[in-house]
């Protein structure tokens, strides 16, 4: 038995959950083996870190396979091999997908490199068909002692390349030096599969809904096609949140935050966007605890991206390294910012 190693890979885009389908093709020789079972794990390369198990294995079969005798010629039928294409479905969680992204993001340049170990059970045939054929009395110059008409002499001759004839009669069975005449073996085979990162962000992301593992997922509104400051400021800002989304997918944790500057102009107009809050029901002491806490995050998200300076010395503090976490925050404050005023801009349209 060996393997091809053809592997191909995609996300099941017919699954409301991510699921990883793998496909390959497997080389049994005919009658002699048969795969039983097919279980596996799949894990990260890297530190070899589990994240999915094996459940389900098809076998596309168009028709019977049976198991035989191990000692047939080639050019009598036997010992062939034969290819079966199967595939297989690995069910990912939200948990495995953020760990593929979290390692990826610490490798240039971002390619997918898992593992598949997969354990193949097979039943093996261990069946001999004993060397037997049938020869005439006169071939040998000899009389037959019975005269018997269809009488023949039953002898024992190996061949390489053996034919037991198709008197099923005179076929004797054998374990091949065993008792046994079928046995179980297991197989264990390693399989690399690397996803190149243009493949991972372009195909399996936008599957696997890379991006919206957060705790909740808000839509963001369209606005009407107007030319106020507010509305051209409020667009942009909507625009922002589909890039910070974009660079989340690639693990650009920085890009994020640095995306997110169109949400802080928004919220600069001041008088504008007060005029809406106040006017939607807020009263002043509401809005003042609004505009301090978009002026604390902005704060926050600007220490990652400016130049630190201490005080009237102006020496540069050392750059602040930017997180997954970090990047989520911004990017779950940023959508809560937005969905908040558009609802309030429409609901005063």
């Amino acid at each position: 038995m060996r393997f091809l190693r053809d592997v191909s890979y995609r996300p099941n885009k017919s699954s409301i959950n991510p699921e990883l389908i793998v496909e390959l093709r497997l080389m049994l020789n005919k009658l002699i083996e048969f795969p039983l079972e097919i279980s596996g794990d799949l894990l990260v390369k890297e530190g070899e870190i589990k994240i999915g198990n094996v459940i389900q294995a098809d076998f596309d079969l168009n028709h019977s396979i049976g198991i035989g005798a191990n000692n047939i010629g080639r050019r009598n039928g036997g010992n062939e091999e034969i290819e079966i294409p199967f595939k297989f479905t690995i069910p990912l969680t939200e948990k495995s997908i953020n760990f593929i992204q979290d390692t990826r993001s610490k490798n240039s340049p971002g390619n997918v490199d898992l593992v598949l170990k997969m354990n193949i059970k097979m039943i093996q045939s261990n069946v001999n068909i004993s060397y037997l054929k049938q020869i005439n009395f006169e071939k040998l110059g000899l009389k037959n002692p019975l005269d018997l008409k269809n009488a023949q002499l039953i002898i024992h001759e190996y061949s390489s390349n053996f034919n037991p004839g198709n008197d099923t009669s005179m076929w004797i069975f054998s374990g091949n030096v065993s008792p046994a005449f079928m046995k179980i073996q297991n197989f264990k085979i390693s399989i690399n599969i690397s996803i190149p990162s243009s493949d991972w962000v372009n195909d399996f992301c936008p599957i696997y809904n890379v991006g919206d593992f957060l705790i909740y997922e808000l839509p963001l509104l369209e606005i009407p096609n107007t030319k106020s400051d507010l509305d051209e400021k409020l667009k942009r800002a909507i625009e922002a949140i589909n890039n910070m989304k974009k660079h989340i997918i690639n693990g650009d944790w920085k890009e994020v935050i640095k995306s997110s500057r169109p949400i802080w102009e928004l919220t600069r107009n001041e008088a504008a966007i007060k005029n809406c809050l106040i006017t939607s029901g807020y009263n002043e002491e509401v809005y003042n605890a609004f505009n301090s806490t978009i002026n604390g995050l902005f704060k926050f998200s600007s220490k990652f991206i400016h130049e630190l300076k201490l005080g009237k010395s102006q020496a540069l503090l050392k750059e602040v390294n930017v997180s997954k976490e970090d990047a989520y925050m911004i990017y779950s404050s940023s959508v809560n910012i937005v969905y908040l005023i558009s609802k309030k801009i429409l609901s005063l349209k």
